[in-house]
């Protein structure tokens, strides 16, 4: 369900959703969450106040769930699972790009693109958890990702430095 949850909230980080819920008022809940102690209830009334309702129709489109339930489950469960995600008291740490994507392939996508890796790595965690939402709207991949006309990528604005073969045939690179 948390998974859904920050799906459902734009690729939303963990943190970003409880600040959603610190927001809201319930911010001693939150801290009791993610601290090591006894985790205190949430009434619906904080998960509506937290989540737009444009999330809420999503996730329960997304779920199968009417909104009623939605919001009870989120209520029951989001106190726990927040907990076990946390059980050092510590929101964890997200993943830099680098750890995600390996260095043979920043380096071919700056050299691709004549972007330095820094303005790549910039880029890429700026646009991506956008670009990867509007992708699956649904929560399901796509099969091919389809473009809108007059919609940009992460990389449309970047001229193309595409290598020219010299005369035995191989690359410049």
């Amino acid at each position: 369900m948390l998974d859904q949850l920050s799906k459902g909230v734009s690729g939303t980080a963990l943190g970003d959703i409880l600040d959603r819920f610190r927001g809201a008022g319930a911010g001693s809940k939150v801290d009791s969450w993610v601290g090591t102690g006894p985790n205190e209830p949430i009434q619906p009334s904080e998960v509506e106040a937290a989540i737009d309702e444009d999330t809420l129709t999503s996730l329960s489109m997304q779920t199968g769930l009417s909104r009623e339930e939605l919001i009870s489950r989120i209520t029951r469960d989001l106190p726990e699972a927040v907990s076990k995600m946390t059980p050092t008291g510590e929101l964890p740490v997200e993943a830099p790009v680098e750890a995600a994507i390996d260095e043979d392939t920043l380096t071919s996508l700056s050299m691709q693109t004549g972007l330095s890796r820094e303005e790549l790595i910039s880029r890429i965690t700026r646009d991506l958890p956008e670009a990867v939402s509007k992708m699956t709207p649904t929560g399901e991949l796509p099969v091919e990702a389809p473009k809108s006309s007059g919609e940009t990528t992460l990389l449309d604005d970047v001229p193309s430095h595409r290598t020219q073969a010299n005369s035995g045939g191989q690359s410049d690179i």
